[in-house]
């Protein structure tokens, strides 16, 4: 008799273990964003000591064009300082990481040049900035991301937390071995690509004009412009130009470089400026509209710069470079360029 009691004791306590776990399975389950169905042999969760990296995942809320517009939600890191600029300024860091369920992953990494610290933050006058893209694994509960980024993550608050420890230098030297604080957040910016690109319409896309964009891989900083015509020269104001360059990104950006020669100048030094850095926007098939002019694409292949307003530069000490240019139009041909996109980001050199 008290065998059988014995007995009848040991099956009911295994069968109350078995319902505590199925229940803390349960339990466990309803907290993630995306629950997935199981084997009933396994446990829908995860352990404490784990971190669950669905909760990581690149995210979309809302719709294109509606007033209350679109989210985006991606991992960014804070800004973190990581050395000084050549002309001795603070250079800060910070990366934007869009995860996907596929185990790839886009990170956008950019420096920042401050120019002043302000109440608000500061103001800084140049960015150098990397795409790296790659496949992401998890090894004993850290995330690795290619040879870029190793990140630990944990739920804190209701809110995901990280830190990043950077695997290699990006831009400048030193920055391998650092580690950063970074958190999951909601923006109107999407990370990695531009508004334009993640809602595109028919303004916001290249369209015929898609042979002259800047990078044919978002990956190289190599680019190639619409540029004058070899030999070409023109005078604006008191600069001699022998040069000027159109950079058209895919993203929506533009930038215009003028290469010259100040004759003001006793050294006669030839310099690049960067007059123009905005948006871009088509408004036929055959033509881009600018806060400064517009381009029209011809039918032997090249394209027509028509410029609108006179131009200008802020030279590092405040000066303003004028460069006379209202009314003037411009024949332009296709090719590599011997500028790279960290030359565009800075307005002087």
């Amino acid at each position: 008799m008290k065998k059988a009691i014995v007995t009848f004791l040991m099956l009911l306590s295994v069968s109350l273990m078995a319902c505590s776990e199925k229940s803390m399975g349960h339990s466990q389950s309803t907290n993630r964003s995306n629950p997935s169905p199981v084997p009933s042999q396994q446990h829908d969760y995860v352990p404490q000591d784990k971190f669950d990296f669905n909760k990581m995942m690149y995210t979309e809320q809302g719709t294109c064009g509606d007033k209350s517009g679109i989210y985006f939600k991606y991992l960014l890191t804070e800004d973190t300082m990581v050395g000084k600029s050549d002309r001795g300024n603070d250079l800060l860091a910070e990366v934007r990481v869009v995860l996907t369920p596929d185990r790839k992953f886009v990170a956008q990494y950019k420096e920042k040049e401050i120019e002043s610290y302000t109440a608000n933050g500061y103001t800084h006058k140049r960015n150098k900035a990397r795409i790296v893209s790659g496949y992401w694994t998890i090894d004993n509960h850290t995330l690795i991301l290619g040879d870029l980024l190793k990140i630990n993550a944990r739920m804190e608050e209701g809110r995901v937390k990280a830190t990043a420890t950077f695997l290699r230098d990006v831009v400048t030297s030193g920055v391998a071995g650092m580690t950063v604080k970074g958190a999951m957040v909601w923006s109107t910016s999407s990370g990695t690509k531009s508004y334009r690109e993640v809602c595109p319409k028919a303004e916001n896309q290249l369209g015929n004009f898609s042979a002259f964009a800047s990078r044919s891989e978002l990956e190289s900083i190599k680019m190639s412009s619409l540029q004058l015509m070899q030999g070409q020269q023109f005078q604006a104001g008191s600069f001699y130009v022998n040069g000027l360059q159109l950079f058209l990104h895919k993203n929506g950006d533009f930038h215009l470089l003028i290469i010259g020669v100040d004759m003001t100048d006793p050294n006669y030094q030839l310099k690049h400026y960067v007059v123009e850095d905005s948006y871009w926007e088509r408004t036929s098939s055959n033509k881009l509209n600018f806060y400064v002019g517009g381009l029209l694409k011809k039918a032997n292949g090249g394209a027509q710069l028509c410029i609108t307003k006179d131009l200008w530069h802020v030279a590092p000490k405040g000066e303003i470079l004028d460069f006379p240019m209202q009314g003037r139009c411009i024949d332009l041909e296709f090719r590599a360029s011997n500028y790279n996109l960290d030359d565009l980001t800075s307005n002087y050199r």
